[in-house]
């Protein structure tokens, strides 16, 4: 490049087109970084113009050339070689970069001093650019030195990245697999390493398709990238998905896929983000079914059960819900009581469903529903529960129970209850009235100025004490058919004259200002199998019930019947004129402690048992009891029986056809009361029996030991041993058990638990105090032919 010319503004091109002139000077010279030539031309027309210049005083005063030669020659010699000399060694000088020697400008010839001035403008423009060039060089250092520290650094953040990709790629919970355009894996973490069995060593290289892809979908892994290199549309990419992948045991699972496409080194390849989901697919399925299952039980309660959210939104109804508010669950779920129901209940069901949000603790409410049916009572209770651990998500539970039921029956437990206390005040009035006659009357017969009227006060005590027999009886009877545990005895039975008994029975109660009727058809020569017992007490209840009801008037008892096969169908009723009983009341007085108020009781007595026992014993026959009556007009209670015939005149098999012979037998009575004792005495001296009587246990066991007995008569209570205990004891004797005499449990004790309890302890038999001789000769008569276990 031209730095400096002489004179000025000479460039470059003009230099180069004066290449042709004569060469005055020509240096090399070197500045710094810079290197550079001097160079000095003189043009032809400028030689040849001093040439001419020159000849002319040549011819003129060729004498003075040699004077002028030797003085040009001292003067080209101190004025021009010297300069020029010293020009060339500065060019030298400044050539080789020095530049710190100045040129001196004193020749007095105008080329040399142009020459010096230009050589030292060139040395000061060397200068002046070295120290340009300093400048600049020092700035491209410092530019290349803060780009390369740049380039470090950014060099230094990728290998941070590359490190950091990896870690992410090897620490990531999916497995990661790149492939190339041709399906090669080019990248496999270490998840992939555990989903699929493979290691990265082994994977890298290998065909994705073939190495964790199932054979039944490879064909359309290759063909949607056959599509996506035609079409540069994949369907599936920058998409979860779910598919089945393929692990090296050969085992197909379920995977959740992301494949995504992306440049590295210039080339496009997939990236695959694989997630293992047969766990979650299978917790998935699990808690479906567990939904599922607490979904159907919530719709098999036979309660009213719903959720809300905060904002009383209903996000649960069950089945009963639906029922019962009559929306569908569509119309529920999502919106509120206020926005589904207008009844006049939504104000006061939101407002406490938003007290109970507010954490105040509300009691259950009565609400009464209309349902399809009418309306229902429900009692509503609210409660707020929470779901999860960390993020709680809470509900408020609605839950309500049709009461309209146990509303029933409470009002029937109510009665019920209310009917066991006039029962109970009942029973202990009819307990009362008799004993009042038997203790005052009792002692009126010690009064020796009362003799006279003995016979009348015995009558009296004697008809005092059966009325509390029966009435003990008649509670012992239910509690038996409540319990279930009345039994009947059939026997044969000739219906006529059975008939004609329950009418001479009943005689003895009937009022005189009652007339009594009765019309017997078809009973007559016929033969059946019948618990007479109980027969008795069913017609005994009806008839003693109306003529209790019936001031004036009239009772008409009526029994027909017909043969049918071996059956003969019998129909009774029992009909009164007396006060009759009103449609409400009807129900109330087949049940038990009921009668129709509590007026009836005072007026006419009785524990409001009767009826109810007639009931049990004929379902126990197989038949019900009716009821037709109206207020005012009388009353009529018909059953019908179904009793297997049996041919006329023949006595039941094993039946004993003579008079029962129970004289020498020999009985021991274990009592330790000695006034039972007295009367044990007192009933079987007419027997002519051998009676032996002790008051323990150890007695017992000393009798049993030395004697044998017949038949043994156990008191239950006793100090010392009970009836249990001596019992026990006495089947441990030899002596005891080869006589193996009858024993019988002589108790005040008629309840089913007690006769149970005596059954398992062994004895053969139950009889209940009070007993009367012809009940104790009854006993007595079945001996030998006795049944286990029998009950008086």
């Amino acid at each position: 490049a031209l730095v400096a010319s002489s004179p000025p503004g000479i460039t470059e091109a003009q230099i180069q087109a004066a290449e042709g002139n004569f060469l005055l000077v020509s240096a090399p010279f070197k500045g710094g970084s810079f290197t550079g030539q001097v160079i000095v031309l003189g043009s032809q027309s400028f030689i040849n113009s001093e040439l001419a210049r020159l000849n002319f005083p040549l011819q003129v005063a060729m004498l003075f050339i040699l004077i002028a030669v030797t003085l040009l020659y001292f003067f080209l010699f101190s004025k021009v070689s010297q300069p020029l000399r010293a020009v060339r060694n500065l060019a030298d000088q400044i050539g080789k970069g020095d530049l710190q020697t100045a040129v001196e400008g004193g020749s007095q010839i105008w080329e040399l001093k142009s020459l010096n001035k230009a050589l030292e403008r060139l040395r000061a423009g060397l200068i002046e650019q070295r120290d340009r060039n300093s400048v600049l060089t020092r700035g491209m250092e410092n530019e290349i030195k803060r780009q390369t520290k740049d380039l470090r650094k950014t060099l230094s953040e990728l290998q941070d990245s590359r490190n950091l990709f990896g870690s992410v790629i090897e620490s990531a919970l999916d497995a990661m697999v790149i492939a190339d355009g041709q399906s090669r894996i080019v990248e496999w973490n270490r998840k992939a390493e555990l989903i699929f069995g493979w290691s990265r060593e082994e994977a890298i290289g290998q065909s994705l398709a073939k190495l964790i892809i199932p054979h039944q979908h490879r064909e359309n892994h290759n063909s949607g990238m056959s599509h996506y290199h035609s079409t540069g549309h994949g369907p599936v990419l920058n998409k979860s998905f779910e598919t089945q992948g393929l692990r090296r045991n050969g085992e197909v699972f379920d995977i959740e896929l992301y494949i995504t496409s992306v440049q590295m080194d210039n080339e496009e390849v997939f990236s695959s983000f694989i997630r293992d989901i047969t766990e979650s697919k299978q917790l998935t399925k699990d808690l479906e079914k567990q939904r599922e299952l607490n979904s159907q039980l919530l719709n098999g309660l036979p309660l009213l059960v719903t959720l809300k959210k905060r904002d009383l939104k209903y996000s649960f109804v069950n089945d009963k819900a639906i029922e019962v508010l009559g929306k569908s669950r569509e119309v529920m779920l999502g919106h509120t009581e206020s926005e589904v129901f207008d009844s006049e209940w939504v104000e006061e069901s939101v407002s406490l469903d938003k007290r109970t949000w507010a954490g105040e603790k509300i009691e259950t409410h009565e609400y009464r529903l209309k349902t399809g049916d009418g309306y229902q009572d429900y009692l509503i209770g609210r409660y707020l529960i929470s779901i999860g651990k960390e993020e709680k998500t809470s509900y408020l539970l609605t839950y309500g129970f049709e009461i309209s039921q146990l509303k029933a029956a409470q009002l029937q437990l109510q009665e019920a209850l209310k009917a066991k206390d006039e029962f109970l005040a009942t029973v202990s009035h009819e307990i009362r009235t008799p004993l009042h006659s038997i203790i005052v009357l009792a002692e009126l017969l010690n009064d020796p100025q009362r003799i006279d009227e003995s016979a009348e006060f015995n009558a009296n005590i004697l008809s005092s004490s059966r009325h509390l027999l029966n009435l003990v009886n008649d509670i012992l009877d239910f509690s038996k058919a409540d319990a279930q545990r009345l039994e009947l005895s059939p026997k044969t039975l000739n219906m006529l004259d059975f008939l004609n008994q329950v009418v001479r029975v009943d005689t003895e109660s009937r009022s005189n200002k009652v007339s009594f009727s009765k019309d017997f058809n078809g009973c007559d020569g016929v033969f059946v199998q019948a618990d007479e017992t109980r027969l008795n007490q069913i017609v005994q209840n009806l008839l003693s019930n109306a003529f209790k009801f019936t001031e004036e008037g009239e009772v008409t008892l009526k029994a027909s019947g017909e043969k049918q096969g071996n059956e003969f169908v019998m129909h009774w009723s029992v009909q009164d004129t007396g006060i009759g009983i009103s449609k409400e009341d009807q129900r109330k007085v087949l049940q038990a402690f009921q009668q129709v108020h509590t007026g009836i009781t005072r007026k006419f007595g009785g524990t409001g048992l009767g009826l109810g026992i007639v009931v049990k014993l004929l379902q126990l026959m197989g038949s019900e009891l009716l009821l037709d009556s109206e207020t005012g007009r009388g009353t009529t209670f018909s059953f019908t029986l179904r009793l297997p015939l049996v041919q006329s005149g023949l006595p039941d098999e094993g039946a004993d056809t003579h008079s029962p012979f129970i004289g020498n037998l020999k009985i021991l009575y274990v009592e330790d009361l000695m006034p039972n004792q007295m009367v044990m005495k007192a009933m079987c001296k007419p027997m002519d029996v051998d009676l032996t009587i002790v008051s323990s246990g150890k007695e017992a066991i000393h009798a049993c030991s030395h004697a044998d007995f017949d038949m043994i008569l156990m008191d239950i209570q006793m100090p010392e041993m009970d009836g249990y205990e001596t019992l026990t004891a006495l089947q441990e004797l030899e002596r005891f058990e080869q006589s193996r005499p009858m024993s019988y449990a002589f108790t005040a004790h008629g309840g089913i638990e007690q006769l149970d309890k005596f059954k398992k302890a062994g004895f053969d038999g139950v009889l209940t105090k009070p007993l009367t001789p012809q009940q104790l000769q009854s006993i007595l008569a079945k001996y030998p032919n006795h049944e286990r276990f029998d009950q008086n």
